[in-house]
């Protein structure tokens, strides 16, 4: 009797355990994979076969970076305060915009929001996009990333802001998105070589794709012999100082206002 007892217990047991197993399996078949929420495909119309292997390879090494759920957070409460469902011209990208701290005043009397977040990198702006940028629904954005620039293989980096070019206009297709070109960070010097072949790629090619454009961030902070000059950056000479911002003033306000000059 207490062996039949354990034989029925042992299949109920079992049966309770296939059951789990066909669900979960279930679950994984018709959840969206992760690529599929936060990476859109990219596109065959913009990259050949090799391309988009090595951008998918790139987004399943993805690691979600926990320090930018503060971030997140903190746009969700802004947005929830000022009741705030678009914002027709936003600031995102690295450190070197979310530092810059006096850009709304900057940019007046031209209404902006500065949304960049410390330390992000290209796929890190694709990932997040929902929570910064798209429930705003801008129609003009200026985007500056910086950090990809230490990655080893220059032809990697001109692929991943392609396809942040495609990412954005996929959501937002009518919005002008304009590329800060890269500044050549002090602390970064090794890497100015990959520095002017970014840039270049996103002046003469993504700038030329329709609702692109591409602004000079660089030639600003250089001195006379065509270095970058220390007085315009902090201590740790990557970051640019109040002199620094005082030159990107002037060279962004102007292109702003004629952008927004433009929109609809």
């Amino acid at each position: 009797m207490q062996i039949k007892s354990i034989f029925l217990r042992a299949i109920l047991y079992f049966h309770v355990f296939t059951v789990g197993i066909s669900a979960i399996s279930a679950q994984s078949i018709n959840a969206p994979a992760l690529t599929e929420l936060h990476f859109p495909k990219p596109s065959s119309k913009i990259f050949n076969p090799n391309e988009i292997r090595v951008i998918d390879s790139l987004m399943n090494c993805y690691v979600v970076p926990k320090n930018f759920q503060g971030d997140m957070v903190r746009f969700a409460k802004d947005d929830s305060v000022n009741n705030r469902t678009h914002f027709d011209v936003v600031f995102t990208g690295s450190s070197s915009f979310t530092k810059w701290k006096s850009l709304p005043v900057d940019m007046a009397p031209i209404p902006v929001i500065n949304r960049g977040f410390g330390g992000s990198k290209v796929l890190d702006m694709v990932y997040f996009s929902d929570s910064y940028l798209y429930k705003l629904q801008p129609k003009l954005i200026f985007v500056y990333v910086e950090n990809d620039i230490t990655m080893p293989k220059v032809a990697t980096i001109k692929l991943l802001f392609s396809y942040l070019e495609q990412v954005y206009h996929s959501k937002l297709p009518k919005s002008k998105i304009v590329f800060c070109g890269i500044k050549k960070s002090i602390l970064r010097k090794a890497h100015w070589a990959k520095v002017d072949e970014v840039n270049n790629f996103l002046e003469f090619i993504i700038a030329k794709r329709k609702n692109c454009g591409y602004l000079d961030m660089n030639t600003s902070l250089l001195n006379e012999k065509g270095l970058s000059s220390g007085e315009f950056f902090l201590a740790d000479s990557l970051h640019v100082n109040a002199k620094g911002y005082e030159k990107w003033v002037q060279i962004v306000k102007p292109r702003l206002e004629k952008e927004y000059k433009r929109l609809d």
